[in-house]
């Protein structure tokens, strides 16, 4: 496996409706207890907040996100570790993630 701590992980694209969304991280909690995910927001950082079981996937529910706007940062596990996001396809382990917003349009 090959280890990128400085490289980012594309998450692609987040739907956002009302201003709330969900992260879906391609990783699964090796510990119980919280996980942080901490962005960059216009120079700033926004930090979200998750229990989850050792086992689980790894989901931030987010509010208060800007609809057409790309994140980058990395998650904290309960240890106070940087937690990796592990690509499948290439065997590798990636120590920062990315993601833009997009607004969820309704159709009626």
């Amino acid at each position: 496996m090959l280890n990128c701590d400085n490289c980012t992980y594309d998450l692609c694209h987040v739907l956002v409706c009302d201003n709330e969304a969900e992260l879906i991280v391609p990783a699964t909690a090796t510990d119980s207890g919280n996980y942080l995910l901490v962005i960059e927001y216009l120079n700033t950082a926004k930090v979200y907040q998750t229990t989850l079981t050792a086992g689980s996937p790894i989901v931030f529910p987010m509010t208060h996100l800007n609809e057409n706007y790309c994140y980058t940062g990395y998650i904290v596990g309960p240890d106070g570790l940087s937690v990796p996001v592990f690509d499948t396809t290439t065997s590798t382990a990636y120590g920062n993630i990315r993601f833009c917003t997009h607004p969820k349009y309704i159709h009626t």
